[in-house]
């Protein structure tokens, strides 16, 4: 979301915004804060579309007596592969009819929506909203597609890492993608990538595409450096855990690195942070690890940790986590995969090492050498204020919306 926020501020200093917010999650979590919004965009007109899957069946009957039973054995052979694939096969005519009905409502009350005002551009944001494009007959209305991944490449990275059921399962999803990027992408005038890598990736699917590369961006007005770290010898890793890179990179870390940075420097600690933790992380928890889940407020362990680690094996886009770090003045190890697309390179700003021993000896390094965390630190603000600021997607947004091609 701190992309499609840069971009709202951005737009919102020139134009008038409609926000149409299509309330597809339960989680309210997920759900535009209205009071913050209107505080921040005094200008924004917001409107909600309850267009989710409706009430969760399971969790209505889960404190039933009758039910439990057989809600606690469908939950635990959800964690059994074959088990997991059998009930989604058999639950996919119901959840089908459901996203389908979910489907017509929402495109029904964007294009009423959009026949009640004149509109000079619509954004869709995310690459799934790329299908509300065909609702729009009018020609003269510029249809903008934000992109914060390059899906279907995302999805064939996630593949090579699956095997058995997960990976028939895993080559369905590549497969979607692919389809759909291909059909419903060309229909947008303009598609705005996070990186040249994920704008090539675009251009690929047709030639007619326009890319415009506008980085993900971070507050530099909201997020100032922190004084050194409350706990020097802490590493941190924030993001969703339900998002497979983010797990496989929490556990590649945690089994090929982490004991070895330990042996070296006794004393090291992990926090991972992020929601939704599966139980292959919970099961990591130890006096080494510590599994947060969800947090309101990340400042708290950023003040704690010394290091953000990025052993990512997959991903797309870039990662904002990495933007907040130097933010905040905190130094970086990461993978190539972990820091691709942003102007980083090695010493720099950032670390980069992509094998496990590579990884130990950079990890230690910065852990114990104050000279070169100070470094890190000070090159890492400066490089972020230059290229990954608010005030650089604003700037960005105001020479390629302005002229006449637009």
């Amino acid at each position: 979301m701190v992309r499609t926020y840069s971009l709202v501020k951005a737009f919102s200093r020139d134009w008038e915004i409609h926000y149409i917010a299509l309330e597809n999650s339960s989680d309210v979590r997920s759900q535009p804060n209205d009071s913050k919004m209107a505080e921040i965009f005094p200008n924004l007109i917001v409107t909600k579309c309850l267009a989710g899957l409706g009430p969760n069946l399971v969790e209505i009957l889960r404190p039933n007596k009758l039910a439990k039973w057989f809600i606690k054995l469908r939950d635990a052979l959800k964690k059994n592969s074959f088990a997991n694939i059998l009930l989604s096969m058999l639950n996919f005519p119901y959840k089908l009819g459901l996203i389908l009905r979910k489907y017509q409502r929402a495109r029904r009350f964007v294009r009423d929506y959009l026949s009640r005002t004149t509109f000079d551009a619509v954004l869709f944001d995310y690459t799934k909203m790329a299908h509300y494009s065909t609702i729009i007959a009018d020609r003269s209305v510029r249809k903008i597609l934000n992109v914060h991944n390059a899906e279907s490449d995302l999805s064939h990275q996630i593949l090579n890492s699956l095997s058995g059921f997960q990976w028939i399962d895993g080559w369905l999803r590549w497969q979607l993608h692919r389809g759909f990027e291909k059909y419903f992408v060309p229909k947008c005038n303009f598609v705005l990538a996070s990186s040249d890598a994920d704008a090539k990736f675009h251009r690929s699917l047709s030639k007619n595409i326009k890319t415009i590369v506008i980085p993900n961006a971070v507050d530099t007005d909201e997020l100032k450096p922190l004084p050194p770290p409350e706990e020097p010898l802490s590493l941190i890793y924030p993001g969703r855990m339900d998002y497979p890179p983010n797990s496989e990179a929490v556990q590649y870390f945690c089994r090929e690195i982490l004991p070895k940075v330990a042996r070296i420097v006794p004393g090291v600690r992990l926090y991972v942070v992020g929601k939704n933790p599966p139980p292959s992380l919970r099961q990591l928890q130890s006096d080494r690890v510590e599994i947060i889940g969800y947090v309101e407020n990340m400042i708290p362990f950023w003040r704690k940790a010394a290091i953000l680690v990025a052993p990512l094996q997959a991903g797309s886009g870039t990662r904002i986590k990495i933007l907040e770090a130097m933010a905040l003045g905190r130094p970086v190890v990461s993978t190539c995969k972990g820091c691709e697309g942003l102007d980083v390179t090695h010493g720099k700003g950032i670390l980069i090492a992509d094998d496990a021993s590579t990884f130990v000896r950079e990890t230690v390094r910065l852990l114990r050498d104050p000279g070169l965390y100070r470094q890190l630190r000070s090159d890492t603000r400066i490089l972020v204020e230059e290229r990954y600021s608010f005030k650089v997607v604003e700037q960005l947004i105001d020479k390629a919306f302005h002229s006449n091609s637009f």
